[in-house]
């Protein structure tokens, strides 16, 4: 009987090893891929590959969740299929050729050095990035020269090279399905929005019948699974014991973000429309109940097929052991002697980490699936062959880290890009730097104009729900008769205002619409009189850099921002130095029921249960803005 190597290397690439036995293919094989050693044991069993679906749990909670999660999933598919259809069948290879041209206008070119040129794409991405203008703003003028003229070297460019590249990968006697594909495929030549310059080509997962080429199997010419993984794998880095001042920096901000599980409606609000999303509550509520079952969620989670190709890949999981790799919101120790903080922990880091590993697992099987088909049909074909495989993640390192980062963008925990090295600066100055990167990072162009088809769709799919669900919440609050402003310079824009509670269902977006608009208007909007101020008119008149001012130091973190108000106290911004103390070290839902208790106390039963899921929510009235919470009153 052969060994598992051998079938698996038969079975993925048949009549190619014809002429040898298994026992010269799996020498072969083992001489390029000594890490494949454990596999030539003899053996009917293969090893899970992203075709076969791991055995998932029924049970009542599956069966209750299932309506909940196909119908937003249903809606941002269908939204996703109108914006980015992706493959067509109807299409030649001219029509893909002048496609991928047209792609390869708006996303630019991959090379680097002095002939690489940036598409429109980038530019938009550049205009609506708050780092990118921050950049301009301090460059001058010249800053936006050099983009422009860029775009002109593309339009000039692109065709020619989008073309050649489309035209290389589909051959006309498959031009019924290829067509389709070099359109997708062909803007790809063009693409610059990822920092990929010198990453290798090749697989990253382990299963050697997910090797990137079946020519390569037996050669010299590509670099082992693992090296490759190493390669594109992003070092996270690890920190010791926590020092004194790091625990009391972060005290304030572990306190106030704990006793609730606000992980579903806060981080993990961009994939509700996915299975995952409704299957990980059963998880978070099991840890919140004991240590036991938390212990049991990250096991599971570890032993999924897929977590070292997406640990590899980059999805971004963290735990309670070491400070550096937890949440943003959590990383403290000491808030954890406090009886319930440690609970509200456990459940908010295993649901984020279930619901990542559980959805990369499914991107990942799915797009194999796809790709598999094409190739299963192509025969001979190896133009097609190659054109499905760098549709496929375990083909495509490049691919497969697009769409971690994706989860990672989508759950709150986004990437920092060149600020990385200062993330402990930036962690210790901001309440959460990550998840202002993910919400960035989800509302910026370059994502839905310049990653791969499939990556795109999981973007547009994942802000149609996100938009559906707010909108829906809103419109069915508006009936019954709630207030919704429709306003979009109103900090009130598109929340639920009952009397004089407010609940924000938009998972951390709505503020930077809200930022957006009062820029582009040049004007606020009271959320208490109604009352219009344009920029610059009057006295004390908010204008822009105020404004992006204020915004910025509302991301401060609690010990920061109260430094900050209490240098900037006046006349205007009142500050009782005892009341801002005490609300250091109370959680925010608590301040969240003293509010409304004051205000609007037959709200109470419809309010905690909001805010304790992650919903945003404040509680107050034209006379009681600003006013003290606990002392001073």
């Amino acid at each position: 009987m052969p060994g598992q190597l051998a079938v698996k290397i038969r079975e993925k690439f048949p009549g190619q090893y014809d002429d040898m036995d298994d026992a010269t293919l799996e020498a072969a094989i083992l001489k390029k891929y000594p890490d494949y050693a454990d596999l030539t044991e003899e053996s009917t069993e293969i090893a899970p590959t992203p075709t076969e679906t791991p055995e998932e749990g029924g049970g009542l909670w599956q069966t209750l969740t299932d309506p909940l999660w196909e119908g937003p999933q249903d809606f941002a598919q269908s939204i996703a299929d109108y914006i980015d259809p992706g493959p067509r069948t109807d299409i030649g290879p001219k029509e893909a050729m002048v496609r991928g041209g047209l792609a390869g206008m708006i996303g630019g070119t991959r090379e680097e050095g002095p002939d690489r040129w940036r598409g429109a794409g980038g530019v938009l991405s550049d205009v609506t990035s708050p780092i990118e203008l921050g950049g301009m703003a301090l460059g001058g003028a010249g800053k936006l020269v050099g983009p422009g003229i860029d775009i002109l070297k593309g339009l000039g460019k692109a065709p020619i090279e989008e073309a050649a590249g489309a035209q290389k990968l589909l051959p006309s006697p498959h031009h019924r399905f290829t067509g389709g594909v070099g359109r997708v495929e062909g803007g790809r030549f063009g693409n610059v929005m990822e920092d990929v310059a010198g990453k290798p080509e090749g697989g990253v997962l382990r299963d050697p019948t997910l090797a990137p080429k079946a020519d390569d199997i037996v050669t010299e010419a590509t670099k082992p699974v693992s090296e490759v993984v190493e390669e594109v794998a992003e070092e996270v880095p690890k920190a010791g014991k926590a020092s004194t001042l790091t625990e009391v920096l972060n005290l304030p901000r572990a306190l106030q973000s704990s006793m609730d599980i606000s992980a579903p409606m806060r981080q993990g609000l961009g994939l509700i429309h996915t299975k995952a999303w409704w299957t990980s509550w059963d998880d978070m509520l099991k840890s919140f109940g004991s240590e036991k079952a938390y212990d049991n969620v990250m096991d599971t989670i570890r032993q999924n097929p897929m977590f070292d190709m997406a640990e590899k890949s980059g999805v971004k999981f963290t735990d309670l052991r070491e400070l550096s790799n937890r949440e943003e919101a959590i990383m403290n120790t000491w808030a954890e002697k406090v009886p319930f903080v440690r609970r509200s922990n456990r459940a908010y880091t295993a649901f984020l980490n279930k619901l990542r590993m559980d959805h990369y697992d499914t991107l990942v099987r799915d797009a194999h699936t796809a790709a598999k088909s094409v190739i299963d049909s192509a025969g001979d074909n190896q133009a097609l062959i190659k054109a499905a495989q760098d549709t496929d993640p375990a083909f495509n390192p490049r691919l497969a880290n697009d769409l971690a980062q994706f989860v990672n963008n989508a759950t709150g925990r986004g990437d920092l890009g060149k600020l990385e090295k200062n993330a402990q600066l930036l962690n210790t100055t901001f309440y959460s730097p990550r998840f202002i990167a993910s919400r960035v990072q989800m509302m910026n162009p370059k994502n839905y104009v310049g990653k791969p088809a499939y990556v795109r769709r999981q973007y547009v799919k994942s802000m149609a729900a996100l938009t559906g669900m707010w909108t829906s919440m809103a419109g069915m609050a508006g009936m019954a008769g709630a207030e919704v402003s429709l306003e979009p310079t109103s900090s009130d824009f598109g929340k639920i205002k009952i009397g004089n509670t407010r609940i924000d269902p938009a998972g951390g977006f709505q503020q930077y619409l809200v930022l957006f608009n009062r820029l582009r208007k040049q004007e606020t909007t009271s959320s208490t009189s109604g009352n219009v101020r344009e920029f610059g008119e009057g006295y004390n008149a908010p204008t822009s850099l105020s404004t992006i001012g204020r915004f910025t130091t509302n991301k401060f973190q609690p010990l920061v921002k109260f430094a900050w108000d209490a240098l900037n106290a006046g006349e205007d911004a009142p500050f009782n130095a005892l009341d801002r103390t005490a609300q250091l070290f109370i959680p925010m839902i608590m301040q969240d029921i003293i509010e409304v208790s004051r205000e609007n106390p037959e709200l109470l039963p419809l309010t905690i249960p909001l805010t304790a899921v992650g919903m945003g929510g404040q509680t107050y009235g034209k006379d009681s803005f600003g006013e003290p919470l606990l002392i001073g009153r």
